[in-house]
């Protein structure tokens, strides 16, 4: 048996030291960037935006599925676009931003901040978003306008961006100031849509300010009494995809119950007791006379009395062309027996000793190749049989 040196024992156990520090002193990797996602904490998340919802009697939740999920059980929807840089979710494609329009058309309410700016003509196309600008930094104090400017004086960590208003009789400005919009509303389909530029302005970091606090809890309020918000977490590393029924069309989903149904049913059939009951027999041994019964009408089933008869016949013939009494009366006479049909085993024993004194006959009675016959005081060629 191998033994291990000492220096080798040393150097496993200095390997699995390092080993184990090394798993206790893992630590996750933390995103650098604001990733605005419910569940943070962090200075970029939007944690505190959830809090602030519910001490508002608001109920939340984070919604963290595609949009075509999206249902009447959601009455207002929070979607702040993940930044450029951001690849810890595939970016939303042009289906889910139809889908996420039509949810709209249907009577949701959208508070979109932010832009995707890989989507940026869908989102004029399919949300009407107005466009946003980078405008140049106002000088002193601004000075917001809107119908929110008299309850938001002042704002943190606002960037430049401000959308400009296509003039539409629809359209309401909730905020803004001379260089553009901030944040405005307008109606799509049956639903609503509230736009907003930044989504850094409703981070944890900056919903300390009041202001920053009061723009988005008027921004968020649920259009029916007791509706519920949901923040769009699947954008920011959250997403779950539906579950393999979900996928199935109508036909596929009544094809695979259908199939369900069935296989139930036979286990149920399979266990329930249904027609008479059926009387166990115990194994026994066969006697002799059953086996003999047995295969005598397999025999029979197997037309065995007549290939019996054949195969003497056909010895019979041969016997009779080797020593050339083919055309002898005593063979003429077996041959005309062959034509009555066998009744019974009796017939086959009748044929059977015929076909014997006929071979014995053939074998030695008158013999043409000069051999004596029996008693012809001379020995035989052959032991008669």
């Amino acid at each position: 048996m191998m033994r291990l040196s000492q220096r080798s024992l040393g150097a496993g156990g200095a390997l699995a030291v390092l080993a184990i520090v090394a798993v206790l002193t893992q630590r996750a990797t933390v995103p650098t960037f604001d990733r605005y996602a419910s569940s943070d904490d962090t200075s970029g998340g939007y944690r505190a935006f959830s809090l602030l919802l519910e001490r508002e009697g608001i109920r939340t939740t984070s919604f963290d599925r595609r949009p075509i999920e999206l249902d009447r059980s959601t009455d207002t929807l929070v979607s702040a676009q993940p930044l450029a840089f951001d690849r810890a979710t595939p970016p939303r494609t042009p289906a889910e931003l139809a889908d996420l329009a039509t949810w709209v058309r249907r009577g949701g309410q959208l508070v979109y901040i932010g832009r995707n700016s890989a989507l940026a003509d869908l989102e004029r196309t399919r949300l009407h978003l107005p466009p946003l600008t980078a405008q140049a930094a106002p000088s002193g104090r601004l000075r917001f306008e809107g119908a929110y400017a008299p309850v938001v004086r002042a704002l943190a960590d606002v960037s430049r961006a401000r959308m400009s208003i296509v003039p539409r009789a629809d359209t309401i400005e909730l905020l803004g100031d001379r260089t553009g919009s901030i944040a405005v509303f307008y109606p799509l389909g049956a639903g609503e849509v509230i736009a907003m530029t930044d989504q850094a302005a409703f981070a944890n970091r900056a919903l300390g300010h009041a202001d920053n606090a009061r723009l988005a809890y008027l921004l968020a309020r649920p259009r029916s009494r007791g509706g519920r918000v949901a923040f769009d977490d699947a954008l920011h590393g959250a997403l779950r995809d539906r579950p393999w029924y979900r996928a199935l069309s109508p036909a596929e989903v009544v094809g695979v119950s259908g199939a369900a149904l069935a296989l139930f049913m036979a286990l149920i059939g399979s266990l329930l007791r249904s027609g008479t009951a059926v009387r166990l027999v115990a194994e026994r041994e066969p006697s002799s006379a059953e086996f003999v019964a047995a295969l005598a009408a397999l025999r029979e089933r197997t037309r065995a009395r007549d290939l019996t008869r054949e195969a003497l016949a056909r010895d019979i013939l041969a016997l009779a062309e080797r020593t050339g009494r083919r055309r002898d009366a005593l063979v003429t006479a077996y041959c005309e027996h062959l034509v009555e049909p066998l009744r019974s085993d009796a017939d086959v024993l009748a044929s059977a000793r015929l076909a014997f004194s006929t071979r014995k006959e053939l074998t030695h009675g008158r013999i043409s190749d000069g051999r004596r016959a029996a008693f012809a005081r001379r020995s035989r060629t052959r032991r008669r049989r």
